[in-house]
């Protein structure tokens, strides 16, 4: 019994969906890093940061609107707290890591 070689159409279309798997699943780790970023930034910062810190940690490269997303995700999560700070003019947000995540609902 003879085993034809598989034609370069199969193989190709095999490489070219575990590519797109790839490419998929690379995106995935991407977007949980970026939503976790601002996490690890307070993490490394027990007195917490303000959101003002938090992007300049952050280089500036994160858009207001996807940080103020993670912050809020991660606060509903009861992974972060927030505390409203009183400046000379608009209050400041300041956040900060809970020390552990909140137990399951049962």
């Amino acid at each position: 019994m003879t085993v034809a070689a598989p034609t370069p159409c199969s193989t190709n279309g095999r490489q070219q969906r575990a590519h797109r798997r790839s490419l998929v699943t690379n995106h995935h780790h991407r977007l949980a890093r970026r939503s976790g970023e601002p996490r690890y930034r307070l993490k490394a910062h027990p007195a917490g940061l303000t959101r003002r810190q938090i992007s300049d940690a952050l280089k500036h490269n994160q858009p207001a609107g996807q940080i103020d997303h993670a912050l809020h995700a991660l606060h509903a999560a009861g992974r972060v707290t927030v505390t409203q700070i009183a400046t000379g003019g608009r209050p400041a947000q300041l956040w900060t890591a809970s020390a552990s995540p909140p137990a399951p609902a049962a």
